[in-house]
């Protein structure tokens, strides 16, 4: 079987979720090398790198990866998926973590932007779009982080990438004792995968949903996407030939 793309982790849970992921993928792997369709198996593994992902989804695994490499040759047959911003889109909605930079808390490097983004942005821009990015920052409630740090660590990530329009949404649904504010209906509607970043970001750009969408690494970024009704692309695939 071809080497996937390294998980990110503990040593333990890379070491586990390697496991598992071999015993399942290998199947799968046999099944559509054998109709020429090896690639997508790759392109849908890059959207899910993290270590702790594979633990908790060991059960029903083979079932949900069929069931979206399927999906994803049907939109590619169709020519409904298009991993790039269409002409009439707008707004550009980015994720921070992952997709934009690293992430410090899986990596322990510290905050920084990743290859070849500076560039792809600065093209969006001299073509007009509407860039903005959409963070969920959940390590404020779990006290890792103040408000105020989280914004300071942004704001010079957005500056140097030319973005002005950024919202951080704190909810967390399990914060630690005295933070309880940040366990609200109205602060967790922020946090993704509610759409309530997406819909704040298109009300404030004046922009219609058919005219905006989405970018990021997550399922939590797809789903709050799709709940807004705004189209999402894969940062894996909208990055992929940068460097």
């Amino acid at each position: 079987m071809k080497k996937m793309i390294d998980l990110e982790g503990s040593i333990a849970q890379i070491k586990w979720a390697n496991n598992i992921r071999e015993e399942n993928m290998q199947p799968l792997f046999e099944y559509y090398s054998s109709i020429g369709e090896e690639k997508v198996i790759n392109i849908v593994l890059r959207r899910y790198t993290f270590a702790k992902w594979w633990i908790d989804h060991r059960e029903n695994i083979i079932s949900r990866m069929r069931e979206e490499i399927e999906e994803h040759l049907l939109k590619v047959k169709y020519g409904t998926y298009k991993p790039y911003i269409q002409d009439h889109e707008q707004l550009v909605i980015f994720d921070l973590n992952g997709t934009l930079t690293n992430t410090p808390f899986i990596d322990k490097k510290p905050l920084s932007i990743l290859p070849g983004r500076r560039e792809k942005l600065q093209a969006l821009k001299n073509n007009n779009r509407i860039l903005a990015i959409a963070c969920n920052q959940g390590g404020v409630a779990r006290g890792h982080l103040t408000e105020e740090q989280a914004y300071s660590e942004i704001k010079p990530i957005a500056k140097e990438l030319g973005i002005k329009v950024y919202i951080l949404a704190f909810g967390y649904p399990d914060p630690i004792a005295g933070l309880e504010k940040y366990n609200t209906q109205d602060q967790l509607s922020l946090r993704k995968p509610n759409p309530g970043m997406p819909n704040m970001l298109l009300e404030y750009s004046k922009v219609s949903k058919d005219f905006a969408v989405m970018v990021g690494d997550a399922e939590e970024d797809a789903m709050a996407a799709k709940s807004a009704g705004i189209r999402f692309i894969w940062s894996q695939e909208f990055f992929e030939n940068v460097n």
